[in-house]
């Protein structure tokens, strides 16, 4: 789709600040769109820009105009190109391909002045006239401004930029419907409202409650209830307009009436949760003031026995003769009666209630919402969802949520029944749906969560179903108006009094209003307004993402109980407006429609509850002996529901029960964390800038390792928690041996120091020397030591009998002479293994960048989600992600990118390796390249033979069986060690490795899976076989992994101030020219034909002597000191000794080659003498050569740039 628009601006404007700034008109041009593309895709940090050849970086705050003008480098063209880049978190819905292009320096002349032609072109944008039109208008009047101030225009900063009104017009989106004024006048209240229905339904049942069923209350009972409890509240209590009474109760008929009594009166009620820990509550007293305290039989022996509450309590409960019984207790304190004043000081507010919600400062924070506001909302809610007398309203909510308000006054205000639900009730399962059946119930409100549980089918009577709380699939719409079911998604936040905006999803607008896998928020109720704004609330053009501001009768006349906390409310155009801190946008159909798209702030909905991250962060981080914590919304493939999990990790002396303990008594249940992991900071992951990492924790499976089922120690299993605890000391002193068997060393606080450590007690205590890591669980290291002695001899015959498996088992003998398919034909599908993978990311790019193939990624996860988030990751993190890759994923028209689900299997029985194609989808693949692979140096065969050896296994077994070619990764590792006495022994690619002289489970993994595909590649298989050497980061960016042996041994070097002295051949590859070369001879089918499938070995043909890559690191200027030669094990002693004393000290900071110890100390390093030469490949597409030193140079600014020196 491609979308033109041309508008004119006065040629002076533009000459006059080309002159100021020095430069040409398309500069200025490009540093105005460049802006503008910010400033409108809601970047809150550095924005890169491609416009043309030149990438173009803005950051936030840091630059004035006139720095901004001097980065642009562009030449003088009339098109400029600018890739729109859309990495940042909100994805804003109008920019969804990413290019615009602007046509310049068209100049014409009239009567009057010479003008300047421009035209924006928006290709493949899903932008409607509307936006476009905007953001040219922006753009106009962005240069009439700087032009007519050119003076002070060279001085702007970011900041002031962003604040300059670039519409020609605030934009105020006022609801399309209005209730009549007087049904809203100051004379007229909700209980009004509620006698005149009574009066109408006098018979008709009000009130029924699940746990009393089968005893209602009608309309004509109910008013004479509120009645009585009205006079008794004035008359004994003296309690009048403005009076504040607290309701310490559950959902039941004694709260509704109460809350009545209250409208009446012209009091405020606040509702306090029975099931809220005392020191809340006792907060929420002190900060609401409370004159009294109502409460029922639910909770009576609480309110003798414990004093929490300053105000006076008095018990009301309804008997089965339809009346009230009322009964004061003694208070022990003074009555809050002369406090009251404090808050009347504030402003005298009418009737209403105060709803506290979860606060960032870490205390509750209470809003006090007026009954017009509520009013409002419920005839509002009666009218959208058409509530009719015949309806029976369900109640869930629990009371400390303002969304029980909305059910109880669409149903009351209606003459519809409420039926009333205890809170504790299950949400999900049969009896929750025969209680539904059984009471008839005809209208829900549920988060989307609970929802989803639920077959519509089950429930007849249903007719209206609301959706509120979270983001609302679209599935979950279909799921219910495919039953012929009324699906409404409702948004709103307490400050507006419930309820701000409904959407209607049904069969006529499903494709003109809905974009993406979540339904719009909907349009506003009746009398409220909103706008759109950026950071400095300003209006953002129609379509484009920015913070929804809130205005009308719904937002809260006096704000919070705290005025401090009142910066969110704004006075503008006479009229009160609530920054509600979410992102939204209108949508391209319907501007009065809004789509939700994140929050700006740490606050999240859990279980359909509103909650601030900051708030339970604050709360642990009171806890005793605490020092730091972080919290996240978990959601990972092996959380049990889509809701994820609240986790905390937390760093300190205590235990995760003393930190339970504590937050029960200060949090609500629904605020407490799922799991809490003792970690220390220093082991959390964290960004390039330093910061914790939020979205790695977010997906971190291994928060479900430690809710494993315990049993009991076995001897082995005790000796080593013995060596466990002498190492993390406070970190197991409060564990059980029975606990600790199913926990992890990185779970109890280890890290990496922790794993060389105890690799070496292992050593001394045990005599035996096992491959370990912090993720390994107890019993599976003692499992690993209890195997030690046979290791050596399983590992072989596991070799043997994996290398010498009958040809029937991988299917070669089916191989016939007519097999060979032909290699002539493009390949048009492949299927590629390894792709979030080092090398396996470049191939991918490399794919898609040089070649029309449709790539069938298999990636391991557990959700297509995460799989999709990982392979982003891993492109994001190798700089990949560019315009091809991210248009090849993110087009669901024509997506290039295929994910193919590969479950997190670890039992090499599993056949299928937790994936599995049809015969359709294998005869859809035209080739398979084969990269995935377990790289770890310090692990045995065995551990590495499912995912090195018999998924290649699957593979041949696959790629015979349809007839398709497999191009398999190697590596030249499995030539080391050959049998040779010293250096000087020549490989050629047609030489065959010595197993018996490999070292390392790595290399002899490697090596059987390689060879099993050479014989079936001789069996007239096709493909090829690729050995690369030792890839290091891309031969242009520099860009690699940083926890590979190469890049490892240089900073562990460093670190130390030594390195070993050898001087074996070392090869520095490049990965993009590696993935380049692969994909080359791939696509250079017809060279493999006559080749005789020989092994192809990838290695840049410039080696240089293992240690002269040290010397080159101190001539590229990385260190600043000569670094000190030493033999290999006088190299080996110095850098243990350094760790030991860094364990020691307690230093955060380790040497790099921690991890690598076990490896360092193999019989590998004592062979490297020989170290074979790889002669240079036959094959032209093959041959690599690249300088080293030229490589290091590159290499230098990357790892300056992540502070390795």
């Amino acid at each position: 789709m491609r979308e033109t628009y041309c508008f004119k601006i006065q040629a002076d404007l533009i000459i006059r600040l080309a002159d100021e700034f020095n430069t040409t008109q398309t500069t200025i041009s490009v540093a105005m769109v460049a802006l503008l593309l910010h400033r409108y895709t809601l970047k809150s940090n550095a924005v890169k820009l491609i416009a043309g050849e030149n990438q173009l970086t803005i950051v936030a705050g840091e630059k004035t105009f006139e720095s901004i003008v001097s980065s642009i480098h562009v030449k003088d063209a009339n098109v400029i190109v600018f890739n729109l880049p859309i990495s940042s978190t909100i994805q804003p819905a109008s920019f969804t391909s990413h290019r615009l292009s602007l046509n310049t320096n068209q100049k014409y002349s009239d009567k009057s002045n010479t003008t300047y032609r421009y035209q924006l072109t928006f290709s493949n944008i899903n932008l409607d006239r509307k936006t476009a039109s905007d953001f040219c208008n922006a753009f106009q009047n962005l240069v009439e401004y700087l032009g007519s101030n050119t003076h002070m225009a060279r001085f702007l900063s970011y900041g002031q930029l962003m604040t300059i009104p670039l519409l020609s017009k605030n934009t105020i989106i006022e609801s399309p419907r209005s209730l009549a004024v007087t049904e809203l006048s100051n004379t007229s209240t909700i209980y009004d409202h509620f006698q005149l229905v009574a009066s109408r339904y006098p018979s008709r049942i009000c009130l029924q409650q699940k746990a009393r069923d089968p005893f209602t209350i009608t309309y004509s009972e109910c008013i004479k209830c509120v009645d009585h409890l009205t006079s008794i509240l004035k008359d004994e209590f003296a309690l009048k307009k403005t009076s504040l009474i607290g309701l310490w109760m559950d959902n039941s008929f004694e709260y509704i009436i109460c809350i009545l009594a209250t409208f009446k009166l012209g009091a405020i009620f606040v509702p306090l949760d029975t099931k809220h820990p005392a020191a809340r509550l006792e907060l929420i007293e002190k900060q609401s003031l409370l004159n009294i305290i109502l409460t029922n039989n639910s909770i009576l022996p609480a309110s003798i026995h414990v004093p929490m509450f300053n105000a006076p309590r008095v018990r009301i409960n309804v008997t089965m003769n339809k009346e009230l019984e009322i009964e004061a207790f003694q208070n022990t304190t003074s009555s809050c009666t002369d406090s009251l004043s404090e808050l009347k000081q504030r402003a005298t507010p009418d009737a209403g209630y105060i709803i506290f919600t979860s606060g960032s400062t870490g205390q509750p924070k209470g809003v006090l919402i007026e009954e017009v506001n509520l009013l409002n909302m419920a005839l509002s809610q009666i009218s959208f969802f058409d509530i009719q007398i015949s309806d029976v309203v369900a109640q869930f909510a629990s009371i400390c949520f303002d969304a029980s308000l909305s059910e109880i006054f669409m149903a009351l205000l209606a003459g519809a029944c409420l039926a009333i639900f205890d809170s504790s009730m299950d949400r999900v399962g049969m009896r929750f749906i025969d209680a539904l059946n059984q009471l008839c119930i005809t209208v829900i409100t549920l988060p989307p969560s609970l929802l989803s549980t639920i077959d519509p089918r089950q429930l007849p009577y249903i007719r209206i179903v609301v959706s509120a709380g979270e983001p609302c699939p679209r599935q979950l719409g279909q799921k219910w108006i495919g039953c012929h079911r009324r699906f409404f998604n409702a948004y709103g936040p307490s400050e507006v009094a419930v309820c701000a905006t409904i959407y209607e999803f049904d069969e006529k607008n499903q494709l003109s209003t809905i974009h993406g896998e979540t339904l719009p928020i909907g349009t506003l109720i009746d009398n409220l307004c909103a706008r759109v704004v950026d950071s400095q609330l300003n209006d953002v053009p129609a379509g484009m993402p920015g913070e929804l501001v809130l205005g009308g009768v719904g937002v809260s006349r006096h704000g919070y109980l705290n005025s401090a906390q009142d910066k969110v409310f704004l006075a503008w155009q006479e009229k009160r407006w609530y920054r509600t801190g979410d992102l939204v946008a209108t949508v391209a159909s319907n501007h009065t429609i809004f789509s939700y798209l994140g929050r700006k702030d740490s606050q999240v909905k859990f279980y359909g509850c509103r909650i601030e991250l900051n708030e339970i962060e604050m709360a642990i981080l009171r806890c005793p002996h605490v020092t730091y914590c972080v919290v996240i919304l978990h959601n990972c493939g092996h959380c049990k529901n889509d809701q994820g999990a609240i986790v905390a990790y937390v760093d300190g002396s205590t235990t995760v029960e003393s930190i339970r303990e504590y937050l029960s008594q200060i949090l609500p249940s629904y605020m407490l964390p799922t799991y809490i992991i003792r970690m220390l900071v220093t082991n959390l992951p964290s960004t390039l800038s330093g910061k914790i990492n939020r979205q790695l924790l977010s997906i971190d499976k291994t928060i479900h390792d430690e809710h494993i089922h315990n049993t009991s120690l076995t001897n082995v299993e005790n000796k080593l928690a013995v060596l466990w605890r002498e190492l993390l000391r406070d970190q197991c002193d409060h564990i059980t041996n029975q606990q600790l068997k199913n926990r992890t060393i990185a779970q109890l606080g280890g890290n990496s120091l922790t794993i060389a450590l105890l690799h070496n007690l292992i050593a001394e205590r045990f005599a035996a020397k096992i491959c370990i890591h912090a993720h390994m669980v107890l019993n599976e290291m003692a499992t690993l030591l209890s195997q030690h002695d046979n290791n050596d001899h399983i590992s072989y015959e596991s070799m043997m009998k994996d290398l010498n498996d009958d040809e029937s088992e991988i299917g070669l003998k089916n191989i016939n002479s007519d097999f060979r398919p032909s290699l002539s034909n493009q390949i048009s599908t492949m299927l590629l293994t390894g792709a979030t993978g080092f090398l396996g990311s470049f191939l991918l790019h490399e794919l898609l960048t040089t070649t029309s193939m449709i790539v069938l990624v298999l990636v391991r996860a557990n959700s297509l989600d995460e799989a999709n988030n990982r392979l982003k990751s891993a492109l994001i993190k190798y700089d990949l992600f560019d315009n091809i890759t991210q248009e090849a994923i993110n087009n669901n028209n024509e997506k290039r990118v295929q994910i193919c689900l590969c479950e997190n299997l670890t039992n090499e029985n599993q056949v299928g390796f937790g994936f599995s194609f049809n015969d359709d989808q294998w005869s859809q693949i035209d080739a398979v390249l084969h990269c995935a692979a377990d790289t770890n140096f310090n692990a045995t065969y065995n551990q590495l033979r499912h995912v090195n050896v018999l998924f290649t296994k699957y593979f041949i077994r696959q790629c015979v069986r349809y007839s398709i070619p497999l191009y398999y990764v190697s590596s030249l590792s499995i030539f080391l060690f050959s049998d040779n006495k010293d250096s000087s022994l020549r490989i050629r690619e047609t030489d065959q490795p010595h197993l018996p002289s490999i070292i390392g489970g790595y290399s002899q993994s490697k090596y059987i899976a390689d060879m099993l595909v050479l014989r079936s590649l001789r069996k007239d298989l096709q493909g090829a076989i690729f050995r690369p050497g030792r890839i290091t980061g891309s031969s242009t960016t520099g860009i690699g992994t940083n926890e590979d042996l190469f890049v490892l041994m240089v900073r562990g070097c460093y670190k130390l101030g030594a390195y070993p002295h050898l001087t074996f051949p070392f090869d520095v590859t490049p990965v993009d020219l590696v993935s380049k070369s692969i994909v080359t001879i791939i696509r250079h089918q017809h060279s493999l034909v006559t080749s005789n499938l020989l092994p192809i070995h990838l290695i840049n043909t410039q080696t240089i002597p293992f240690d002269e890559q040290f010397k080159l690191l101190c001539r590229s200027g990385c260190s600043t000191n000569e670094l000190e030669p030493l033999p290999y094990n006088e190299w080996l002693t110095k850098l243990l000794e350094q760790i030991k004393m860094d364990q020691q000290r307690r230093s955060p900071r380790f040497n790099p080659l921690l991890p690598l110890i076990p490896f360092l100390q193999s019989p590998f390093w004592q062979n490297v003498h020989r170290w074979p030469v790889f002669e240079p490949t036959n094959n032209l597409d093959a041959i690599l050569d690249r300088p080293p030193s030229e490589l290091f140079e590159i290499y230098r600014h990357v790892w300056k740039r992540h502070g390795f020196f």
